[in-house]
Formats: structure tokens, C-alpha cells, sequence
């Protein structure tokens, strides 16, 4: 996208379209329902990511620091609790690499980015068509049909990110 923030600036994630600036009364029902479960489903992807993140840290952030508290109290002569925060820092390092977590945070943070982008989407082409005196069923109808291939290519890369942690690659298939 040509939009994208430099990679050192933190990306804040585009809030949901507002019911009232929808014009909520003149939007028809099937197209605010569509809307409502994008937001849904962004709502869940943003719970994904933070939960995502928190089971990515689960083992590296003990590892981390046990490790560096043991290479510190070798120093001050502690070998017994040095070598106990040795043994912890390996498990959590041992555990993380036969189960890892969190791997999936960016497909699901991607996911909020092209959800929230596709309900301002339909907001915007639907209000386009209300300045323009041309909001009617048909255009409501136009803009489903012009979301779903959008909404349609979300959940396939979200399918593919799912599943391909959990599938051999096609090289290591032919071995």
C-alpha cells in the first residue's frame, strides 16, 4: 500500500466508521448489518493479536531474564541459584521451540487493518451515493457485491496463516 507508515512509526489501528456519522436511519439494514460483522470480526482479530502477543512472550521473556539473572549471580559467586535460573531459562527456551506461540499476531493485525478499511470503504461509497442522490437498494446491493471479494480474500489469508503452521511445506513433503 502507498500509504504505509515508515516501519520505526507504531501503526494505529483505524477506528470503526461511527453509527451516526452512517446517517444510521437512511443506510438500508442489510448493508449495516454487513458493516456490523466486519466490525465483529475485526473486534476478534484485535483480540487474536493481543492474545497472540502475550503467548509469543510467554516463554521468551522468562527465558530472557533468567538467563541474564543467572549470568549475574555466577558473577556474585551464587552458583546454586545461578544454575537453577539456568536450567528455567533453557525449559522456557526448550518449550517456546517445540510449541511456539504467537506466530500468527501480524495475520491477525493485518486482518483488523483490511477489515476496518473495508467497512470505511462501504461507509464511503455509500455516502457518495447519498450526496449523489443515487443511495438505493441497488447501490447497497453493488457495494456488497464489491466487498465480498475483499471481505472473501481476507479470510482466505487469514485460512492460509492458520493453517500453514500446521502443514508440512511442500519441500520437506518430497523428502
Amino acid at each position: 500500500m502507498a500509504d504505509r507508515a515508515p516501519a520505526s512509526a507504531p501503526r494505529v489501528p483505524i477506528p470503526p466508521p461511527s453509527a451516526t456519522a452512517l446517517g444510521e436511519d437512511d443506510i438500508p439494514p442489510q448493508l449495516r448489518a454487513f458493516i456490523g460483522e466486519l466490525e465483529e470480526w475485526a473486534e476478534a482479530n484485535e483480540r487474536d493479536v493481543r492474545r497472540d502477543t502475550v503467548r509469543f512472550w510467554t516463554f521468551k521473556l522468562p527465558a530472557v531474564v533468567s538467563s541474564a539473572s543467572a549470568g549475574l549471580l555466577a558473577l556474585a559467586h551464587l552458583e546454586v541459584v545461578a544454575a537453577i535460573l539456568a536450567a528455567v531459562g533453557s525449559a522456557c527456551v526448550i518449550i517456546d521451540a517445540v510449541n511456539p506461540g504467537g506466530q500468527l499476531r501480524n495475520a491477525h493485525l493485518r486482518a483488523v487493518y483490511d477489515l476496518r478499511e473495508l467497512e470505511h470503504d462501504a461507509t464511503d461509497k455509500w455516502r457518495i451515493g447519498a450526496l449523489k442522490g443515487t443511495a438505493s437498494s441497488e447501490l447497497a446491493a453493488e457495494i456488497l457485491e464489491g466487498a465480498r471479494k475483499v471481505r472473501d480474500k481476507v479470510a482466505s489469508d487469514l485460512k492460509a496463516a492458520e493453517t500453514s503452521f500446521a502443514q508440512p511445506s511442500t519441500d520437506q513433503r518430497k523428502r
